[in-house]
């Protein structure tokens, strides 16, 4: 995404217009994972301090063991002066902070309670339930929404249409996930699990148990973002499939959709990663 010019959802582009033009304290960028979250409080940013990086601090709570401490730096951060006479000067961004735990958040609630007047703090997170009541009610939120198959086309104009099609479709229009099924972002962790689960998909049932052993074993990318590839490889298939296939053939994918929900709502009930596997490939 060009970060003069981001692709939005039209009520979304409209909340954070309104937001630039009289900036509130603390702003949340709430959507699903891959919905491009980070990049738009980078923009956000941006936009506040007219593209000046020097004086914005970032706290990624997904990094592991992220805590009060790094929440504390960040209030350093916020204690330095600022030259010049802006009305914003600095701002803050932690991404991820449903990945806090409670202490770290309530550690940050009193900045959020009493913030310096010339700074903005963003904030991202998905899981809104995760958040602190008290941290809700001192933050301005704007939700990240999905944008439509025509708006990706006609913004991603220089890709071949097919392909902006397919990712939309894998991506159900999350802009963060479009951009990195588009441009093969390696890095991105939910494209990291559509790869992995599109080796799954084509390999035998005995290929399938033993690589996702291995993968457990490597513990570099969580079983709910695996699971989560294949549920969006097979959804894709399916809506692709609609007027191609006979009813059979579609009540078939249907059930290897259900199959990987159930996984899904295994894994959410604590149940162990392996078991969930050995029986999705046992069945799907």
């Amino acid at each position: 995404m060009a970060a003069s010019n981001p692709l939005l959802h039209s009520r979304t582009s409209s909340q954070i217009k309104a937001f630039l033009e009289q900036p509130a304290h603390a702003l949340a960028l709430v959507g699903e994972d891959g919905a491009g979250k980070s990049f738009i409080a980078q923009y956000i940013s941006n936009e506040l301090l007219n593209n000046s990086k020097q004086y914005t601090f970032t706290v990624d709570a997904s990094v592991p063991k992220t805590g009060i401490e790094e929440v504390r730096e960040a209030q350093k951060f916020l204690t330095l002066t600022v030259p010049g006479k802006a009305t914003i000067k600095r701002v803050l961004i932690i991404e991820h902070l449903d990945s806090l735990g409670h202490e770290a958040q309530n550690s940050l609630l009193k900045t959020l309670e009493e913030p310096p007047v010339d700074t903005v703090i963003i904030t991202t997170f998905s899981k809104p339930q995760a958040v602190l009541v008290t941290i809700h009610s001192r933050i301005h939120p704007v939700q990240i929404l999905p944008v439509s198959e025509a708006a990706a086309v006609s913004y991603f104009a220089d890709q071949p249409t097919s392909e902006v099609v397919k990712a939309h479709m894998i991506s159900s229009g999350a802009v963060g996930l479009m951009s990195s099924i588009i441009t093969n972002d390696s890095e991105q962790p939910l494209l990291v699990g559509i790869n992995h689960a599109r080796e799954l998909l084509t390999s035998s049932r005995y290929q399938r148990l033993a690589t996702t052993e291995k993968l457990l074993k490597q513990n570099t990318v969580s079983p709910s973002t695996i699971i989560d590839g294949l549920y969006r490889l097979l959804q894709a298939s399916y809506h692709q499939a609609l007027s191609k296939k006979s009813k059979d053939e579609l009540k078939i994918m249907a059930q290897r959709l259900r199959l990987v929900e159930q996984a899904l709502d295994d894994l959410a009930q604590n149940v162990q990663a392996k078991l969930v596997f050995d029986r999705l490939f046992l069945e799907l």
